[in-house]
């Protein structure tokens, strides 16, 4: 309202110091009929068992890169896994863990096969810093993932194929399963099997198919260009909003005494301040610590407190 912080800069705050809000599991998923000591005992020993590389992307190794991951994809032709988890508070997630991931048949069957990307969402910020929350964050809209475990599996450029069905036995077969019927929708897989259909059966199915691909561009073209205008028309209704605003409190300081309007320039000014102060500090880029929290919660406390003053000196209260 008043020299109010920006939509990024406010984005921004919430991705750098709130952990994700908790979503249910995803639909289907249950725990296994292990003990829950069997989890916190393969939970002390994960790290050794499933490696995760945060830099660069290797063909059947976790990776939080997304951009990295998805270069290799394009590069060797292969899909893309991407794990949305709470590695620190979903429990079907562990158990997905240990009774997949983990698992020695597993690692060997993706060796080959698929780019894999793991997207945390910790609830213990010390767990994941402000660039990588960031991306999980803009892939989880993207996607539209709400439940966790969550395992979409990609084209090589980067369009979804599908998703994985989580089921209350999961286990590397049942997984394989899914993601063998998935990875029969990439597009090199398509067109080798129609190649090998009889003549008659292969013209009516390409047609079909060509005629998916044609429906689904057209779908996509038009999504993408109302959602530009939604976005265009959702710019102007704040710019019209703020400035309409403007002219109701302008209009409403005019015809205050003088006192409460020094007063309401002081609290506006202190409020920029701050907000700029804020801005800079943010810049820093500042790691995650309990201080730096701290005062990112004290400069919310000042910034409302003027807030609170420019409302009362409007309201015409005392």
């Amino acid at each position: 309202m008043f020299n109010s912080l920006s939509m990024s800069l406010l984005l921004f705050l919430v991705l750098l110091f709130q952990a994700c809000d908790s979503k249910p599991a995803a639909e289907g998923a249950a725990p296994s009929a292990s003990p829950d000591n069997n989890l916190q005992q393969f939970e002390e020993s994960v790290s050794a068992n499933v490696h995760i590389d945060h830099d660069t992307a290797k063909v059947g190794v976790w990776t939080t890169n997304y951009d990295a991951a998805l270069k290799l994809a394009e590069q060797e032709q292969l899909p893309i896994i991407l794990n949305f988890t709470g590695s620190d508070w979903c429990r079907y997630c562990k158990i997905l863990m240990r009774d997949v991931f983990s698992q020695q048949e597993w690692q060997d069957w993706v060796a080959d096969k698929f780019i894999l990307v793991y997207l945390d969402f910790p609830r213990n910020p010390e767990l994941i810093n402000a660039e990588l929350m960031a991306q999980n964050a803009k892939l989880r809209e993207q996607f539209q993932v709400e439940a966790f475990p969550s395992l979409l599996v990609l084209e090589h450029d980067g369009n979804l194929l599908g998703q994985v069905v989580m089921r209350e036995d999961n286990s590397v077969r049942t997984v394989q399963r899914n993601l063998r019927a998935i990875n029969r929708r990439r597009k090199t897989v398509v067109q080798q099997i129609i190649a090998a259909m009889p003549e008659a059966q292969r013209q009516e199915t390409q047609a079909m198919y060509d005629k998916i691909q044609q429906d689904s561009k057209l779908l996509s073209d038009m999504i993408k260009e109302h959602e530009e205008n939604m976005q265009k028309l959702q710019l102007n209704i704040i710019e019209m909003s703020e400035k309409t605003e403007k002219a109701i409190v302008d209009s409403i300081v005019v015809r205050l005494s003088p006192e409460k309007q020094a007063e309401y320039q002081n609290a506006k000014q202190e409020m920029q301040t701050l907000s700029e102060q804020l801005s800079q500090w943010l810049e820093r880029k500042p790691e995650q610590s309990e201080q730096n929290i701290l005062l990112y919660r004290n400069f919310q406390k000042q910034l409302q407190e003027q807030s609170d003053k420019i409302s009362d000196i409007i309201d015409g209260v005392d």
